[in-house]
Formats: structure tokens, C-alpha cells, sequence
């Protein structure tokens, strides 16, 4: 058995506690490790989770959200639309 597949627990208190939090790690390792480590952006870590797409496309649809309030503000500076008199 390797390092790699299993938890060491270094206190007595709460051993029952630390044994589930350490199956949780390892499963979520084994789901995070499947398939390999290096895989670049074909099949990156970050999106292998079941929660991981919701998630990212939420934080997409933030940052194009604010892009183009952005270039809205930027094209109201320019060209003096907008103002509050």
C-alpha cells in the first residue's frame, strides 16, 4: 500500500471523525487522479467533479456579464451618452 492510497491519522481524538474525513479525501483524489494528472485542456481536473460545470459557467456568465457592462460604460464615455442632468 502507498502513501498514495491511503490516510494516516496522527491524533486519538476523534478518530471516527478523521477515518470519514479521510475516505472523503481519497474518494474525491480518486475521482481528481482518473484518467491521469498532466491532461491540459482536454480534460482538466477542475471540470471532473459532477458540480464543476454548473459552476464554471456560472463564473462565464459573470465575467461576460461584466465585459459587456463594461464596454457599455466605455462606449457611453466616448461618445457623452447617458449623463445625468
Amino acid at each position: 500500500m502507498g502513501a498514495t492510497d491511503s490516510c494516516f491519522i496522527s491524533e486519538p481524538t476523534n478518530s471516527l471523525l478523521m477515518k470519514e474525513r479521510c475516505l472523503i479525501v481519497m474518494e474525491t483524489k480518486k475521482l481528481q487522479c482518473k484518467g491521469g494528472t498532466c491532461l491540459g485542456e482536454v480534460n482538466p481536473t477542475w471540470l471532473k467533479q459532477p458540480g464543476d460545470t454548473a459552476v464554471a459557467l456560472f463564473g462565464a456568465g459573470l465575467i461576460a456579464y461584466g465585459g459587456v457592462l463594461c464596454a457599455v460604460g466605455y462606449y457611453r464615455l466616448a461618445t457623452g451618452k447617458g449623463k445625468k442632468e
